[in-house]
């Protein structure tokens, strides 16, 4: 091997051949190994002494390479523990300083990325407060699952109205914004016209019945009446009718006017369990001949009175 090559500058394998080379070189341990390849058998005691001779050669060179390699690996140990701790020495030179200088950098880092997640949370809370606002304007039209009343509706339309649309407020929503009060403002006004034909057909409806109640009454408060004078005509006929006990003679009472009893009211069909209402009747007879419910009553009223002969 070339003297001048520096075992610093020469490869692991070419370091331990360096290393062991010091023991014996490889040409004289291969001429060493040869040396004996004649003996081929002991036989006797000049043979045996020929290999045991050829052995201990063999054996006093093997052990002076293992001390030789054992005082390398030794050395070797040695040297990379040492490496080690010199290592580290140099290291703590300058691992705090460069330490110090990453903890900076970090810093300044986490304080960059902290202002952009901010940023980013603003900006969802800006676009859903934006959409917040869109759909409370659109969910306008369920308010009281669209039972409201017209009043109710019409300052549900007001209020509508009167809500300004900003670019300032909506920004880049604007656009959508528009839309949906323009669409709601539609749908509002169809419903306060639907509720206002609603509320004219309940009212109508209220009216009907209210007549109807009374026409009710009244017929009830005249067959009342002309019962109570059915009773008391009937009281007066069965008095004058009984036979007239013998008595003493009192002054005559001025002379009593029988009224003119009235006929009898016509029957009243009865009808099953399936008699319409009264207010069925007046209406079904005020629909057949197109006129008010209070005119059908009163000709109901007149199937019900005798024609005087």
């Amino acid at each position: 091997m070339n003297a001048k090559v520096k075992p610093e500058s020469m490869s692991v394998v070419q370091r331990a051949v360096h290393a062991l080379s010091k023991a014996e070189s490889e040409a004289k341990l291969k001429e060493l190994a040869q040396a004996s390849v004649a003996i081929t058998t002991v036989a006797d005691k000049p043979s045996y002494d020929a290999c045991h001779d050829a052995r201990m050669r063999l054996k006093t060179v093997r052990v002076l390479i293992e001390k030789t390699g054992k005082a390398a690996r030794e050395d070797a140990t040695a040297f990379n523990k040492a490496v080690i701790a010199e290592e580290k020495r140099l290291l703590a030179i300058i691992t705090p300083e460069e330490e110090r200088l990453a903890g900076m950098q970090k810093r300044f880092d986490d304080a960059l990325e902290a202002e952009k997640q901010a940023k980013i949370a603003a900006e969802l809370a800006r676009v859903d407060q934006i959409q917040w606002m869109i759909t409370e304007m659109r969910e306008a039209v369920n308010w009281k699952n669209g039972n409201a009343s017209s009043a109710e509706i019409a300052l549900q339309i007001t209020a509508i109205e009167d809500t300004p649309i900003e670019e300032g407020t909506y920004a880049e929503f604007t656009p959508q914004a528009e839309d949906a009060k323009t669409a709601t403002l539609a749908r509002l006004k169809l419903m306060h016209a639907s509720a206002l034909e609603r509320e004219a057909e309940a009212e109508r409806v209220r009216l009907e019945r209210a007549e109807l109640a009374q026409l009710r009454a009244d017929r009830e408060a005249r067959d009342r009446i002309e019962r109570e004078n059915k009773a008391k005509t009937d009281a007066e006929a069965s008095r004058l009718a009984a036979p007239v006990a013998p008595v003493v003679r009192a002054p005559e009472p001025p002379p009593f006017e029988v009224p003119e009893p009235e006929p009898p009211p016509r029957p009243i069909i009865e009808f099953g369990r399936s008699r319409p209402s009264d207010e069925e009747l007046i209406q079904c007879v005020a629909e057949h001949f197109d006129v008010s419910p209070f005119e059908a009553f009163e000709w109901l009223i007149a199937l019900q009175t005798p024609v005087a002969a």
